[in-house]
């Protein structure tokens, strides 16, 4: 019976880690959401456990990466679900059921928590939808903590050189797949 639940249970995650990917983000940091998902790890801490709500956690999270496409937002995912889980697993012998709300809400801030400490430990770069273009586009980029930028492919080389004098690596688009380059 157990199995049944717990199968539910991750389907139920899957559904609103799914639904919540269609939400805009609400900070620009690829893979951060609000979390709502982690409602799922918070009834199963309440009805099956510890335990069980962690492997709930962690089959969701591996699944509906996957499922989405997005390795890099795993990383993400699994460090707000991780935390989440930890402070509602450590406040469930001190809070009734009657707190349960207070709960989740500290639950959701330890999720964003959890993901701005994983941005922070990431490096940030501009994608694809931000090309260099120019030497002033790359100051801007790498003064706000950018550690690599996409350059345009209408750059040449003598250009290229020119925008990246003195800057980190440089991601090139080169036969429609991007290439690092070290300028």
């Amino acid at each position: 019976m157990d199995i049944l639940i717990i199968a539910s249970l991750i389907i139920a995650g899957l559904i609103l880690f799914i639904i919540e990917a269609q939400i805009p983000p609400l900070v620009p940091i690829p893979g951060v959401k609000l979390g709502i998902a982690n409602v799922i790890t918070l009834y199963a801490i309440w009805t099956l456990g510890r335990r069980e709500a962690l492997a709930i956690l962690l089959i969701r999270v591996f699944l509906g990466n996957i499922i989405a496409g997005n390795v890099m937002a795993m990383a993400y995912s699994l460090a707000g679900g991780l935390l989440c889980w930890v402070i509602m697993s450590l406040l469930k012998p001190v809070m009734g059921r009657s707190q349960i709300w207070l709960m989740s809400i500290l639950g959701a801030l330890g999720h964003n928590a959890g993901q701005l400490g994983m941005a922070w430990a990431v490096p940030m770069g501009a994608g694809e939808g931000i090309p260099v273009t120019n030497r002033r586009a790359a100051q801007v980029l790498f003064a706000e903590g950018c550690e690599f930028a996409t350059a345009s492919s209408e750059l040449s080389g003598a250009e290229l050189s020119t925008v990246m004098a003195g800057h980190p690596p440089l991601v090139v688009p080169a036969y429609g797949r991007a290439q690092l380059m070290l300028l």
